[in-house]
């Protein structure tokens, strides 16, 4: 029966039999980390994990396997062959509400960086009206703030931390605006990542979630700031460790304490690749600005979907790159 649909390099074939994945897998045409899935199966596997599959992967007898762990009683995988044993691994317990085991999958800043060019191309044109709406808003908004100062007599000479010219309050009514849409974008960018269709009146989805997005959004800045106070390395630290909770709330539904719990989990051991990854974002962002118009019309795109597509990874493994749209 051919039911079977399998995904490699994030492109998805299908449908075959379980003959030609033996076959596909024989031939190294399908590795065993690549993913598969028939109906009636609650989500993409890795086809190592198929019991159909496993007979074909058992060690030759010229290769024995491996001898297990001293003291090790036996295999929790129901599926694994007889001659094979799994090593004993000291990641977290599998959370039932993650696909992979959270740490176990670094994340890959080649991979999500190659995924994400993908990515903008193909989107291209419906990220880069997107950010035109958001500047668009963000700017009428500053305007907006600045005329009413300005017609309340507030000149704007005396700064404070982080003043752009407006009082406080104005910052602040700025801020909202932006973090507003800025969740909205995350929504949307979160569809793009998985290959579903979008609408620009995403844009203002979130309004459901906006006072847990603005806590998160000041705690955060409070994390981060302490963090800098201490030192230098602390903020970048809470910075990598925390900064997917915007993610976590827009996806999850989650609560502000509950989004940086969560956000701790999915980066641990991949906070040095996020680190790349945002260096990667400065140096897009820098060779865009180098060629002007034209190259800031794509590194934007490029850079606001780049970090939706680490978070995917992060949250999901490199079962994200698997389009689900």
């Amino acid at each position: 029966m051919r039911n079977w649909y399998y995904a490699r390099h994030g492109k998805q074939s299908g449908p075959v039999g379980i003959e030609e994945l033996r076959r596909l897998l024989g031939t190294g045409s399908l590795d065993v980390t690549d993913l598969v899935w028939k109906e009636g199966m609650a989500g993409w596997i890795p086809a190592g994990e198929v019991p159909e599959l496993q007979e074909m992967l058992r060690p030759r007898p010229s290769s024995p396997p491996p001898a297990p762990p001293a003291g090790y009683a036996g295999s929790d995988n129901p599926y694994a062959p007889p001659a094979w044993q799994p090593q004993i691994s000291n990641a977290a317990p599998q959370d039932p509400s993650l696909p992979f085991v959270p740490g176990s999958e670094p994340l890959s800043v080649e991979t999500v960086a190659k995924h994400t060019l993908e990515l903008t191309k193909r989107y291209w044109g419906t990220i880069f009206v997107a950010g035109l709406i958001y500047f668009a808003i963000y700017f009428a908004i500053s305007l907006f703030v600045s005329l009413t100062e300005a017609a309340l007599g507030y000149s704007g000479g005396e700064s404070h931390p982080g003043n752009r010219g407006n009082s406080l309050p104005g910052t602040f009514i700025i801020d909202l605006v932006g973090w507003f849409v800025g969740s909205g974008w995350t929504a949307m960018s979160l569809e793009l990542a998985a290959g579903r269709p979008v609408t620009m009146g995403m844009l203002f989805s979130q309004g459901p979630k906006f006072i847990r997005i603005v806590g998160a959004n000041l705690l955060y800045l409070v994390v981060v700031f302490a963090g800098f106070l201490l030192l230098i390395f602390p903020g970048i630290y809470f910075a990598l460790k925390y900064g997917q909770f915007q993610y976590a709330i827009v996806e999850k539904d989650m609560g502000v304490m509950e989004s940086f719990r969560y956000s701790a989990q999915i980066t641990e051991g991949s906070k040095a690749n996020l680190f790349v990854l945002g260096m990667l974002t400065f140096v897009v962002v820098l060779a865009g600005i180098l060629l002007l118009i034209a190259g800031l019309g794509f590194a934007l795109p490029y850079v606001a979907m780049l970090q939706t597509v680490a978070y995917r990874w992060l949250s999901r493994g490199s079962r994200s790159l698997v389009q689900e749209g």
